[in-house]
């Protein structure tokens, strides 16, 4: 439900089809390695790097079975590359998407192996935007658009439906506008928001209703009674001093807002903090934001 801004985001694609290549030369009889030896240097490339607004229309290249490159995805990243790291922890880390973009709920952290972790890696799971488990798909499954690091309850709930939100694109429907999150029962009484908020989403799509994000942000009362009441305690005589007082310590204002709201508050860092969105609409709604 939030586009993944990162201006490094080319260059990651780049060294993943630079490392999918020397993984299939250094391996020749493994499926990457048939893959490249069954189509040309441009089929390949054209293959990894479709941009995701043309992945739906993306052919698989002549003489390559759609079920081969599945198998080359799940081979590929159980395996390390020259390097010693494993290539999906390699790919997650270098996309530094720390907020799972689907829910924007959850952490998207990974941790390599240790003896905590029962020797084992843990990271997020990577979503088939266009699923693999479809015929029309399966060759989209190495495509570097097509994966997309999210929470596991979010890659269950999508299971094979193919949302109307990419987040590396933005909308695929041009007229579609953003869900935005708001509190629904806004009266004042007795000079305090309600104990409770009602919690809804406008603008709803085929993602917010896929993956149930009206019912999970209803749960996240307490979060947001807090903003509520800072939004109450932070008027614009007590804000303002405030402002100054961090300033003289070297706070940006970025900086001040984000210690006052427990969160980014600027569309752009929505990647790196759970909730940053629900911050963003909810003070938006109420004019803090503009």
């Amino acid at each position: 439900m939030i586009k993944i801004e990162n201006k490094y985001l080319k260059p990651v694609a780049n060294e993943y089809l630079t490392r999918l290549r020397n993984y299939g030369i250094a391996h020749p009889r493994s499926l990457v390695g048939q893959l490249l030896n069954r189509c040309s240097e441009k089929q390949f490339r054209n293959l990894i790097l479709c941009p995701p607004e043309k992945l739906q229309s993306c052919m698989c290249p002549p003489d390559i079975q759609p079920s081969q490159v599945e198998r080359a995805y799940h081979r590929f990243f159980s395996q390390k590359g020259e390097d010693g790291v494993n290539n999906a922890m390699w790919l997650i880390n270098k996309l530094s998407v720390k907020v799972c973009p689907y829910c924007n709920r959850t952490y998207t952290f990974t941790v390599t192996k240790s003896r905590r972790t029962s020797g084992r890696n843990v990271r997020p799971e990577l979503d088939h935007f266009f699923p693999k488990s479809n015929i029309a798909y399966k060759h989209l499954a190495i495509s570097f658009y097509n994966l997309i690091p999210s929470c596991p309850l979010c890659n269950h709930l999508k299971g094979t439906t193919v949302c109307d939100y990419h987040p590396y694109y933005g909308h695929l429907v041009s007229n579609n506008s953003d869900p935005i999150i708001c509190v629904a029962n806004t009266s004042v009484e007795g000079g305090l928001f309600p104990e409770k908020p009602i919690i809804e989403i406008k603008n709803k799509n085929l993602n917010t209703s896929t993956l149930a994000l009206e019912e999970l942000y209803s749960q996240h009362t307490d979060y947001v009674k807090e903003i509520l009441d800072k939004m109450q305690a932070y008027n614009y005589s007590l804000y303002e001093p405030l402002i100054r007082s961090f300033q003289g310590i070297g706070y940006t204002s970025e900086d001040i807002d984000r210690i006052i709201w427990g969160n980014y508050v600027d569309e752009a860092h929505q990647i790196s903090r759970p909730l940053s969105k629900l911050t963003i609409d909810i003070l938006k709604q109420f004019d803090i934001l503009k």
